[in-house]
């Protein structure tokens, strides 16, 4: 059991500057794409294509557009998970060139609102040094 509750704890926990909607748009969305996209794929090469649904007016012109249209729907999804990754390699990479160190930056200001007035002081002029 206390395994478990590790094994939770070490996605719980706030290590990073990002919080828990940060990382599920970053992890768990575009894993869902994936999935989506793999199963789409899968379901291509292993058994019928895509049909999509059509209305019964269409002419047979329309509906064979319209089935070649949806066959690009894995792409846009693996599209769709690398738009929302993407921005955190971007924020990552930045934090990395640059060296600033954000979580420094937010504990420190965090600190300062439990400050007295002396100590207050010198934290804002250790936040100015992160920055």
């Amino acid at each position: 059991m206390d395994i478990l509750i590790d094994f939770i704890s070490k996605f719980i926990q706030n290590k990073n500057e990002d919080d828990h909607f940060d990382r599920l748009n970053y992890q768990i969305t575009p894993l869902l794409f994936v999935l989506l996209a793999i199963v789409n794929i899968s379901k291509l090469y292993m058994g019928a294509a895509i049909n999509c649904f059509t209305k019964a007016e269409f002419k047979n012109g329309w509906v064979q557009y319209t089935n070649d249209y949806c066959l690009w729907v894995p792409f846009i999804l693996i599209l769709q998970a690398c738009s929302f990754y993407i921005p955190h390699l971007l924020w990552r990479s930045f934090n990395w060139v640059t060296g600033y160190q954000i979580k420094a930056v937010i504990s420190a200001s965090a600190s300062n609102e439990q400050q007295t007035f002396s100590d207050n002081n010198f934290n804002k002029n250790n936040c100015k040094i992160f920055i």
